[in-house]
């Protein structure tokens, strides 16, 4: 497993972006090896966006290559090598936005990593190396894999896999850094103060002013006005809010508003000149190897030195305070309204601060202080210590000019955000205000000097004026707070072996270590700690002989001395010491090399290795003990997050806040949890983790299935995954992952994250049965009605103007008027389907969101909360709470399609969904009932969901019995109905049998419903898509295509028929679809015609659409033309891969089968084509031959002797070849001697790429009378 001696393996190849007609299909990787001997790879591994793990017996001949393809048989075919010389396939897809590809060797050390980019200071080029036929080749194997300028695109457009690189060259063009540069960003302030606070600056660290005008950025959208001068070591500040910016820093130099806004979770922003041409450019992230402090914490990214690269993570830095002298704050805000004020002082993490001369004055008078012994002088008095807080004291001689201070020490953090500390965790002093002017200004202001640690110090009063010293530390057009002279060793790519170690296994730690400067490394050290002990520190080498790669290649690795019992956490930092003093430490932080458990790397020993296919997650709650399950209810609560450990293969989220979750679930034997994780180390990109017990459906399935069934209606859902807990090294239970509703989840499900989502909470007990998205008279009424999730500094404002418009537009009759404006109608009707399928009885008080998108300004009802479904019932009754309840709602008290709303006869508790329902007449209800029906036809069946149960019991089987023996069962509570099957009620299958039962009575009864009252829509005219094409053979999308039939049982009219989502078309007034018949709906007609040219005898061609088909996957929705607001007549979201078939390039989808009722939005029910170009309505492409571009002497490639035959035919007399066309490379429609310099001009002076077919074989689309005979 180790590799030795002075060999190197390096990533050397990657081909990210091959052109269509294949695309990334052709992807691959290749590594080479350097070294005089050959080695074995096996379990080596690609990681990244991408996932290999070599062979047994796999190796890398000396000074040889391999390759590893996503598909091995089709890269075989177009590199003409054998499948034998080739590794894969590979998982997953390489970026073409640019993406991060690592080689870990047997030992988990990270050998060698790139984080390639397709745009400046890259390689880059929709021509060449992004989708132009090149791929990304390293020109020096000694030289850093990090370097842009270390990599080019391969010559010829022609990638080199198992042979030398086409520009080989060491050393590489050192990396040239502009005069002006982009500086310091940011992003994301503290309070998510985004659209005030957002800034770019720039910086120009030359000797000569320079002319901005003109210039522009990407990533933001923002143009330079003309005559704007930067001058040497100057600034400029371009500001999201101009105004704001410049007032809240005193500045005159800043521009704006820019348009757009820069993403919290990271983006590329880039500098153009005036020309358009890149200058600078940097792609910053919100963690991994950059310093998450800049995400919401206050600090902004800033440049360490501005003359470094800025494409390199370890030019950047959060803004900092650095240890020092004394400094003044000041901030002027309101008294607060409490009668007892608290001024509190806090530090929220682990750190050190004097504070020193703290005063409150109104604005007025600032002669007046309210704060007793505010400069300590008379030690504590006045002043209460607390909590976190509590090791505080007064000292003399270390206030300001040698007085007394305040030394405010913390150990921990509480929480998340900079006021998150209450007056349990602070230096406090109480004060009556009641006697004060509270409509006046006050002034708050305090001395204090840095010492050590984490440095979110706060003043605050209660809901009055507050400071944030975080928020002071941003430095617009001035000298960067972090500047330095030269950057620290930056250390990255740590890694471990193994990655879950038991008590008998000896732990290796590597590193990845590099000087920036290439400067030299005195020592890399490695500091780790258990528990209370003192940290120990071990010396790492770079050798090869230590788990560490290969010899002098920057990895540097150290195994660990020492056994470590079951159930230990191990923390651990690499700090590393250059030349000139700079020390570097891993992970990235403020603290340094002091170890703050928040801020390190861990993992954790366990020998209870689970026997499982689910995930395994480990909860680690010191003091809880594990014989009794329930122990963990005495250590959390509903309402306040306690510090914890989270685990997940091995590795340690350190200092998660968990607390239980839910309303009446907290008063359960068994409850559901919420983590929240901290920022720079999320979980799987996800800030909070709920996980459900499961305790009130003993059939636990209902809430997986509920959220499947939402996906399947293309609204808004969660992701849930059935996960098994361990707790303190032992086996907890099982329970369900459950997404939470936050900026992240608006961003997957198609919102903007800066959208605001509103959380309905339980109304207050007035007496009344409470009605849904109800009015308020007043904006600051909406606090008790609404959470926020998102948009959490904003007020109510938004959400209470909406639903006062609605309210006032019901007034009168609601109008469908104001829901077209407002709403989005079919979101809408998709959360009554759910409500009402899933026969939900508690979604119309609480356990639902409203959310708006800001962009549009509409608004629509997102679903939560999905315990209640498939016929489980709320009782009152039943202790110690209803959603125990054991008796169901089928048959007898079954939720019709329109509960909760007004419409025949129901009794009204949602108004949201009741007024919009009940809008202009019921201009909505049919396109309700007709999909509500087909759903009913092809979803809501039994021998569906019998498939979907039966494996969920398989997939359960051995995990339900592990967590029934752990924790029991409720006792069945509805005896009196359940009759001989009591005892089966306690058992997974007898209750699944439940879910059965209940899903056929709830059916049968909706089918009835809607037969008695709604029997027309019953015979909706149906139309299915039945195949896609969204591959073609040719470059481009323009033979792309939709296939559908009429699954009617007669002729209809689809006049004025829709297909929106990916794509949209409108089709023609008149178009008639006999029975059975087929409509192809084409985005290029006469493209599709030249290559069908039979298919019009066989359907209707129609076209063009507009868009384009995405080859990753899209979503397609067929809607009808009323009356009333159309009705979504198929629905199809498909796939390239996983449960959908992965197609090749030219090859469509389609049903296998087409019947009335077949539900096609199971990927299961298509097959890729067996006919190349596929059959839209039946037919079959015309035949077609297929060439290579430029390769006019036939031998599979373009090169100079192409260019040379060409001549030789032209003015020698050299035969004409067998494809003519295929030497006609301008396609101009004809061969002559511009064809020949356009080959030499591409393949030697960087001219543009030839046309298609080009650089993979295909046809050529062009008309002309070029014959080709291959």
């Amino acid at each position: 497993m180790q590799a030795t001696g002075q060999a190197s393996v390096v990533i050397n190849e990657i081909h990210y972006n091959p052109p269509a007609p294949d695309g990334r299909d052709l992807e691959f990787v290749e590594l080479y090896n350097s070294g005089p001997t050959a080695l074995a790879i096996a379990g080596w591994k690609l990681d990244g966006g991408i996932y290999f793990e070599f062979p047994a017996g796999a190796e890398i001949p000396a000074s040889g290559y391999v390759v590893v393809c996503r598909d091995r048989e089709l890269a075989a075919e177009s590199y003409n090598v054998s499948q034998a010389e080739l590794f894969g396939n590979y998982e997953g897809s390489l970026d073409n936005d640019g993406d991060k590809v690592s080689l870990l060797d047997g030992f988990n050390a990270v050998a060698d990593v790139v984080r390639y980019d397709d745009r400046f200071p890259w390689p880059s080029g929709s021509g060449s190396v992004d989708g132009g036929g090149a791929s990304l080749e390293r020109g020096c194997v000694s030289a850093p894999s990090i370097m842009p300028t270390n990599w080019a695109s391969a010559l010829g457009n022609r990638p080199t896999p198992l042979a030398a690189n086409s520009r080989a060259a060491c050393p590489p063009v050192p990396m040239s850094v502009p005069d002006v540069v982009i500086n310091e960003i940011h992003y994301h302030p503290a309070g998510n103060s985004e659209e005030l606070e957002e800034f770019v600056e720039l910086h120009n660290h030359g000797s000569q002013a320079v002319n901005l005008g003109g210039w522009s950025f990407t990533g933001i959208e923002f143009v330079i006005p003309q005559g704007t001068v930067i001058a040497a070591d100057g600034y400029v500040v371009i500001a999201r809010n101009a105004e704001h910016v410049s007032a809240s820093f005193g500045l005159d130099n800043v521009l704006g508003d820019f348009t757009g806004q820069l993403a919290n979770s990271g983006e590329r922003i880039s500098l153009l000149d005036a020309a358009g041409v890149s200058v600078d450019s940097v792609r910053y992230s919100d963690g991994g190897e950059w310093p998450w402090e800049a995400d919401g914490e206050g600090r902004s990214l800033e440049k360490i030195r501005p003359d470094a690269a800025s494409s390199d993570p370890s030019s950047w830095t959060s803004s900092a305070i650095s240890p020092g002298d004394f400094a003044s704050v000041s901030a002027v805000g309101p008294l607060g309204r409490l009668v007892i004020q608290r001024l509190l002082i806090a530090i929220n993490g682990g750190g050190e601060f004097v504070i020193d001369n703290v005063r409150l004055s109104p604005v007025q008078n600032l002669a007046l202080n309210l704060i007793v012994n505010g400069d300590f002088e008379a030690g504590v008095e006045g002043w209460d210590l607390r909590g976190n807080a509590s090791g505080s004291g007064v000292l003399n001689g270390i206030g300001v000019d040698g007085s007394s201070g305040l030394r405010i020490l913390t150990a921990a953090s509480c929480g998340e955000g900079c006021f998150s500390c209450s007056s349990r965790d602070s230096v406090a002093q109480s004060f009556r205000s009641d006697n004060l002017d509270r409509e006046a200004d006050y002034l708050l202001s305090f001395d204090y000097k840095f010492v050590e640690g984490d440095s979110n110090l706060s003043l605050r009063l209660l809901r009055g004026v507050e400071i944030c010293l975080n928020e002071k530390l941003v430095s617009p057009a001035l000298a960067n707070s972090s500047r330095a002279e030269s950057i620290p060793p930056f250390i990255s790519d740590h890694g471990r072996f193994p990655m879950e170690p038991t008590s008998e296994d000896r732990t290796t730690i590597s590193a990845r270590v590099r000087t920036p400067g290439n400067q030299a490394l005195e020592s890399v050290e490695l500091k780790y700690v258990v528990g209370e002990d003192d940290p120990v520190t071990l010396q790492m080498f770079d050798d090869g002989q230590h788990g560490d790669a290969f010899f002098s290649d920057g990895v540097y690795a150290v195994e660990l001395p020492t056994l470590f019992d079951h159930n230990t956490e191990v923390y651990y930092q690499v700090v590393a010491r250059a030349a000139d003093g700079s020390v570097g430490a891993g992970p990235r932080t403020h603290n340094g090399t002091r170890m703050v458990k928040r801020d390190l790397r861990g993992f954790y020993v366990n020998d209870e290795i689970a026997d499982t296919s689910l995930p395994v997650y480990h909860v680690l709650i010191p003091g809880v003990s594990t014989t009794n399950p329930r122990s963990i209810n005495g250590a959390l609560n509903c309402d306040t997050l306690r510090p914890g450990s989270f685990v997940y293969r091995g590795d340690i989220y350190p200092e998660v806040g968990m607390r239980f979750r839910g309303n009446t679930a907290c008063v359960l034997d068994k409850r559901n949890l919420k983590f929240r994780f901290n920022r720079g180390r999320y979980f799987k990109n996800l800030r909070k983790l709920n996980l459900q017990g499961m305790w009130t459906d003993k059939s636990l399935v209902r809430e997986h299935l509920a959220w499947e069934f939402i996906r399947q209606l293309g609204i808004p859902y969660c992701k849930t995954e059935y996960v098994r807990v361990h707790l303190n090294g032992s086996y907890h239970g099982l329970y369900l992952s459950l997404e939470h509703p936050d900026s992240r989840y608006l961003e997957r499900n198609g919102f903007d994250g800066d959208d605001c989502l509103y959380k309905a909470k339980q109304p207050p007990r007035d007496g009344g049965t409470p009605i849904g998205v109800a009015v308020q008279s007043r904006v600051t009424d909406y606090p008790s009605y609404w959470e926020q999730e998102t948009c959490e500094n904003e007020d109510f404002t938004a959400i209470a103007d909406f639903i006062g418009d609605m309210h006032r537009d019901a007034q009168g009759g609601s109008s469908a008027e104001f829901f077209q404006q407002r709403s989005m109608p079919e979101q809408l009707i998709g959360y009554q389907l759910a409500q009402s399928v899933l026969d939900n009885i508690d979604s119309f008080a609480k356990n639902h969101f409203l959310c708006w998108n800001k962009e549009s300004d509409k608004w629509t009802l997102l679903t939560w909360d999905m315990d209640l479904v498939f016929g489980k019932n709320f009782d009152p009754d039943i202790r110690p709470v209803g959603t125990l309840n054991d008796c169901m709602l089928s048959p007898g008290s079954d939720l019709n399609p329109w509960f909760a709303t007004s419409v025949r006869g129901n009794f009204r508790l949602h108004y949201f969904m009741d007024f919009f329902f009940s809008a202009s007449a019921g201009y909505y209800q049919r396109a309700y009932l007709v999909r509500l029906w087909d759903l009913l036809q092809e979803k809501y069946r039994s021998d569906v969901y019998d498939a979907l149960i039966d494996d969920l019991e398989t997939l359960l089987a051995n995990e339900q019995s592990l967590d029934y023996g752990r924790w029991g069962r409720s006792p069945v509570n509805c005896a009196a109905d359940c009759g001989g099957n009591c005892a089966t009620l306690q058992t997974m299958i007898g209750n699944t049998a439940e879910v059965r039962t209940q899903l056929r009575l709830h059916r049968n009864y909706l089918i009835q419903y809607i037969s008695r009252w709604h029997a027309d829509v019953r015979d909706h005219d149906k139309m299915k898509i039945t195949e896609l094409m969204y591959r073609p053979i040719t470059a481009g999308s323009d033979l792309e295509y939709i296939e559908l039939q009429n699954t009617s049982g007669r002729q209809i009219d689809v006049s004025e028929w829709m297909i929106s989502g990916g794509v949209s078309f409108v089709f023609p007034r008149g178009t008639v679809v006999p029975e059975g018949g087929k409509v192809v709906v084409v985005r290029d007609r006469d493209a599709f015609l030249a290559q069908y040219p039979g298919a019009e005898n066989l359907a209707t061609i129609l076209g063009e659409y507009q868009g384009a088909l995405d080859n990753n996957g899209d979503e397609l929705r067929l809607l009808d033309a009323g009356p009333g607001y159309p009705a979504t007549i198929d629905y199809v979201k498909y796939k390239d891969g996983g449960s959908w078939p992965e197609v090749k390039a030219g090859h469509s989808i389609e049903l296998a089968s087409v019947t009335a009722d077949l539900d096609n939005d199971f990927g299961e029910r298509w097959s890729a084509s067996a006919e190349l170009n596929g059959s839209p309505g039946g037919a079959t492409a015309e035949p077609g031959t297929q060439f290579i571009r430029g390769d006019f002497n036939g031998d599979t490639s373009v090169n100079l002797s192409d260019a040379v035959g060409i001549l030789l035919y032209l003015f020698m007399g050299e035969a004409a070849p067998d494809c003519m066309d295929a030497g006609d490379a301008d396609d101009d429609a004809s061969v002559n001697l511009t064809d020949s310099t356009f080959i030499l001009n591409y393949l030697f002076l960087g001219g543009p790429a030839l046309p298609a077919p080009f650089p993979l074989p295909g046809m050529d689309l062009t008309e002309d009378n070029l014959s080709c005979d291959f």
